[in-house]
This record gives structure tokens, sequence and C-alpha cells, in this order.
């Protein structure tokens, strides 16, 4: 009350209302000059969006089939040590592509058998009962990690031998164990007999069934939006005997998409409505990765993929109080 104006003075209120914008972005729509792969780019918005109270990821495709394999992911090779005097070793490469675990053991097979000497057989087979791989040769020989790359990178489940399920490690070696075979053991499998093996007399059986990445959700990072937390995988030298409270990252990711919707319209059910407090007060560009929980980008061989996000924005309103007056016709 103002006691020098007899008028009583009404306190304005802020009121806002909501006001939404859609953005459809595609890979295609990166500068390929910078960017020369769809995994990771930036765009400049057609707009600056201003007063941005929450973000929503519309819909999302991704194309199929995605490489599971491939020298980006660093999982193509390994090496094969023929153990005698000579002590021989091959480099094995395979193609990058998306297989399956019968696809991946039949063009193994192939190449190591093209690739080492006659004397020398191999069979590789992929045990549906067991989901696990064997390796089977007439010789002794060894199996090894492909080290070219393990120095200069920080990825923890690098190489062929890891996902087709060996205790492998960055280094040059695998804590798997050579056997001879075994008839009660190798032979009494319902889908093997004793015809396909009975030239072989030593085997590699997997440690752990295998671990292709088709199997692991896709993490999309938009910079500076962030809001997931994570654990890092695998970790050491943790002064705790069951966790590792010091192995984690904040604000790494904006989405985890599920295995499930690969290639689907997703729908606001997984929970990716991202607000912010106080709003953000203008977004020009926006900088996209799409990588796997090891941190290993995937890789989409250059398909475009597409996606919308949808942007609530908060505009001030200023009241309005209009009085409107009939006409009395007569």
């Amino acid at each position: 009350m103002s006691f020098s104006n007899p008028h009583q003075l009404i306190e304005r209120e802020n009121t806002f209302n909501i006001h939404k914008k859609l953005l459809t972005v595609h890979s295609n729509d990166r500068d390929t000059k910078h960017y020369s792969n769809s995994n990771e780019f930036s765009i400049k918005c057609p707009t600056a969006y201003t007063n941005i109270q929450s973000i929503i990821i519309n819909d999302f495709s991704i194309p199929l089939p995605i490489y599971n394999f491939s020298d980006k992911l660093f999982n193509t090779k390994f090496i094969i040590k023929i153990v005698n005097r000579q002590n021989i070793t091959y480099s094995i490469t395979i193609p990058s592509g998306h297989y399956t675990p019968t696809s991946l053991a039949k063009i193994l097979q192939e190449i190591i058998n093209k690739k080492i000497s006659p004397l020398y057989k191999f069979k590789i087979y992929f045990n549906i009962l067991k989901s696990k791989f064997f390796i089977f040769s007439n010789v002794v020989f060894t199996i090894h990690n492909y080290t070219e790359f393990a120095c200069n990178i920080s990825f923890v489940n690098t190489g062929l031998l890891y996902h087709i399920g060996f205790n492998s490690t960055l280094l040059n070696f695998t804590e798997s164990k050579m056997d001879t075979i075994n008839h009660t053991k190798h032979y009494n499998y319902i889908d093997v007999s004793s015809v396909s093996i009975c030239n072989y007399t030593y085997v590699y059986e997997a440690d752990n069934m295998y671990r292709f990445l088709n199997n692991e959700p896709i993490y999309m990072e938009i910079d500076k939006l962030n809001i997931y937390d994570e654990l890092n995988p695998h970790p050491s030298g943790s002064n705790n005997v069951h966790n590792n409270f010091s192995n984690s990252s904040v604000n790494t990711a904006f989405l985890k998409i599920p295995v499930s919707i690969y290639n689907q319209t997703m729908s606001r059910q997984y929970n990716n409505v991202i607000s912010f407090n106080p709003p953000i007060s203008r977004l020009n560009t926006l900088q996209f990765k799409f990588r796997y929980h090891d941190g290993r980008l995937v890789d989409f061989n250059n398909q475009d993929m597409n996606f919308t996000l949808e942007f609530i924005q908060l505009r001030g309103e200023i009241p309005q109080h209009i009085n409107i007056r009939m006409p009395i016709y007569k």
C-alpha cells in the first residue's frame, strides 16, 4: 500500500507460457570434411534456442546391421603361434563386418587354414549349447592378443579373443589353456560328431560365452548437456574389497539406447526427458558422440542415423486485461 497514492499497487506476477520446438537431426547433416564418421559430429542449429527448460529425445532410428567386428573397434586381429622348433607366428585378421557366431567361426577357419601351412589343420567351432567357441588343431599352438594398438589406447575389452569368450588381456597373451581332446569331454556334444574332429588332437575352449558388441547398449553424448553418471568397467587398484567407489565418472552421457530399440521409433517410456534448472539461456550448436560403455565409438559404417530433439522453452508472458464492451442495438 502506498500512503502517498490512494490507489493500491498491484504487484506484477511473473508468468510464462510453454513453447515447443522440434529439431530433426540426421548424421548426414554433418560436415564430412571435419567429421568423417557418423559416430561423432557437430551441427549448427537452424536458429538459436533460448530459455530451454527441458530437452526430449522424441524418436530415434539406428540403421542395422551395426558392425560388431571392425578395425575401429580393435577386435579384428589376433596371433597364432605354432609351438615347434621354429615357433612360427601368424597374424590373423578378419574383415570388418556384422557377424553371427556361426559366420564368425566359418570365416576364422577359412582365413586360418589359408594363411597357415597346409601341414597344420585348424577347425573353429561354435557350440550352440554352451554358446562357446572351440579352436581345434593337429599341432600344439598358443593364441595371443594382437598388441599393435594396445599400448596406445585405454580401452579394456580389446582384441578378437576377448569377444569370442577368451580371458584375454591387453598384453600379448591369453590366460586360456590348451587341452588335449578328450572323447568324453569333447565328443559328446549333441551337435559335434566324432567324424568332424577325429583328425585333431588339441583344443582351446573359450573360458566364457561370446561377448559380441551387438549385445551392448549404445550411449549417446551431447556435449555440455550430459546427465548420466557411470562406473568405469573393470576397476583395479581399489582399496575396497567388493566395490571401487573411486572408479566413476559423472555427466558422461545424455541417453542410453537399449539394444531392443535399434532401428525402431523410441517413445518417451525410456525416461529421456531432461530438465534444466535454471533453464539453458541459449543454445546454438550441438555436438554428438555415440559409443559403448568401455569408450569405443560405435561403427555405423557411415550409415545415416536420425533422431528428433524436442526443446521446451519458457517465454515470458505480459498479462493483458481487456474489457470488451458490446454495442447496444436498438
